[in-house]
């Protein structure tokens, strides 16, 4: 689910326009905010694996005001979010159909059609789909990936291009930065995942402590999403590296051009043949990322409205009401707002960096607060010094955008 969630603007759009404008001279930058933001992610499976309950009542425990600082922090972030992936989802789909359609039309019919979905509980038979799927599209990354380094030019200046320190460009590295692998928000989203999983192993009522068994199994499997959209970050990088860096091709600003860039990263390498299915692959992936995004934040926020004013469960009517409020802003924005795609990106990425440091440092209190219930051979010393590092990095980035800008 996590793979599901972050393996999609950040992959597809922000990677490959970090190869295709710096080569591989933000490679370093990305594998070090990937290591720095991994605590912050860890804390949604720890929490709710060993507790049975959700990251949100981590934050309730600590204080009433957490909760609403998250509110405050989180709604908007996540109708931007969403808008985000849904648009990158349109473009291919109208690149892969050859269609001539309006990228916010065909927007808003996926984003009915993934609520749809979600209602009728087709989401649960998608996501097993989705694991051959995945599979798919890893591989023909990493073959393509691999066919394209043949093709670079391994010399100093890729890794140090002379414009990598220009002031021009420290958006876009904000931008890049912030969305990867992907928006801290996620670890929220993680915990109700985990918590739907492991729905059943806790008892109504009685001891919320779970098993060292069933602590591992879920540490084992989020690690694994985790640095498997690490290394699928450093693919398209290199794949913008190849076909864009140093193959002298400008990026599009437009959606459904970029989309056909995209697409032709993998055919260039791997041949003609492959364009339908790295097409629908790529389609496939970036529907369940926006499935995954509109399943998650209506969990959250009707989570949220539960904890912050303690409701009596009555969680699948919150659910659909939040899913169809989330899919009605979204459109919104889309029809209102999307005049330059690279910009729309940039808007969304940028939104979620700037309130990456408050929702860590959330992370961070429950993790490894006094008080925390995570056992302590899952949150060792140098993982407690990493997340430290990775708020005053991402408070640097946020204050220093505040003043660029």
């Amino acid at each position: 689910m996590f793979a599901g969630a972050a393996i999609g603007v950040s992959h597809l759009v922000q990677s490959t326009r970090a190869g295709g404008v710096f080569g591989l001279g933000l490679l370093l930058p990305v594998a070090l905010i990937l290591f720095l933001k991994f605590p912050s992610f860890a804390v949604g499976t720890l929490y709710t694996a060993k507790t049975g309950e959700s990251l949100l009542h981590a934050y309730k425990k600590k204080s009433i005001y957490f909760m609403w600082l998250f509110g405050a922090l989180t709604f908007m972030p996540a109708i931007i979010v969403l808008a985000a992936v849904t648009l990158v989802t349109a473009a291919l789909f109208i690149a892969v159909s050859g269609l001539n359609l309006s990228p916010p039309v065909v927007s808003l019919v996926l984003l009915v059609v993934c609520g749809l979905l979600l209602q009728w509980g087709g989401y649960k038979r998608l996501d097993r789909g989705m694991k051959l799927v995945f599979a798919v599209m890893t591989i023909s990354t990493v073959v393509a990936t691999c066919l394209a380094a043949q093709s670079i030019e391994w010399n100093w200046e890729l890794w140090f291009p002379g414009h990598l320190f220009d002031f021009e460009h420290f958006v876009f590295l904000m931008a890049l930065l912030g969305f990867m692998p992907a928006p801290i928000d996620i670890a929220v989203l993680q915990s109700y995942w985990t918590k739907e999983k492991l729905k059943g192993s806790f008892a109504e009522g009685g001891d919320k402590n779970s098993s060292e068994q069933q602590i591992a199994d879920a540490w084992f499997d989020f690690k694994v999403g985790y640095w498997v959209t690490g290394l699928l970050a450093f693919c398209f990088m290199l794949l913008g590296t190849s076909l864009f860096y140093q193959g002298d091709i400008e990026l599009s600003s437009k959606a459904i051009p970029f989309s056909k860039q995209i697409i032709a990263a993998y055919t260039n390498q791997l041949g003609d043949w492959s364009f339908a299915l790295v097409g629908v692959c790529t389609f496939t992936v970036m529907f369940s990322t926006t499935l995954s995004v509109l399943d998650g934040f209506p969990r959250v926020f009707s989570g949220w409205i539960k904890e912050t004013f303690d409701k009596a469960d009555a969680s699948n009517a919150r659910y659909t009401a939040s899913l169809w409020v989330m899919v009605l802003f979204a459109s919104l924005l889309l029809f209102l707002f999307m005049a330059d795609f690279k910009k729309f990106i940039d808007l969304a990425t940028i939104t979620t960096a700037l309130v990456s440091p408050f929702l860590a440092m959330l992370n961070h209190m429950v993790l490894f607060g006094s008080d925390s219930v995570v056992p302590k051979e899952y949150r060792p010393r140098w993982m407690e010094w990493t997340s430290l590092t990775g708020i005053v990095v991402l408070l640097f980035l946020s204050i220093a955008f505040v003043w660029v800008r």
